[in-house]
């Protein structure tokens, strides 16, 4: 079966494409911060012919983004499309927006699709890669 890893699954725009790749027959890993619960409805609803794990953690920590696909490869054996949907909504206006902020932006839509697609090409020169950017 081909395998699916999307970042930021349990919720929104992450859920229905899980749910359309389990309609193909893919078997999927994905990931999720703080929506631990979302992410287990998921994997308990997936059909047992489905091989479906998540991974909590947080894409602002290094640990996190440097070990995740080396850790879904091992569970796995391989990753045939990677989806880069992880985000964070910071509602903030421009006159308040604060360098913390910025950061946690910049390491979850820029940093962690680099990391994760740099990774990825060292174990499979064929997978393919999908980034989405979703912020509000």
């Amino acid at each position: 079966m081909p395998v699916l890893l999307i970042t930021g699954g349990a919720r929104r725009l992450g859920r229905i494409i899980i749910e359309n790749f389990v309609q193909k027959g893919w078997d999927i890993a994905f990931t999720c911060n703080s929506s631990v619960q979302e992410a287990q409805e998921i994997v308990a609803q997936t059909p047992k012919n489905i091989k479906i794990k998540f991974y909590q953690g947080d894409f602002c920590t290094e640990i996190f983004r440097s070990k995740l696909i080396s850790r879904v490869l091992a569970d796995f054996h391989n990753i045939d499309l990677l989806i880069n949907n992880a985000s964070i909504f910071e509602r903030c206006s421009v006159y308040e927006v604060q360098e913390a902020e910025l950061d946690n932006n910049f390491a979850i839509h820029v940093k962690t699709p680099l990391i994760l697609a740099q990774n990825l090409v060292k174990f499979k020169q064929n997978s393919k890669i999908i980034n989405i950017t979703d912020v509000m």
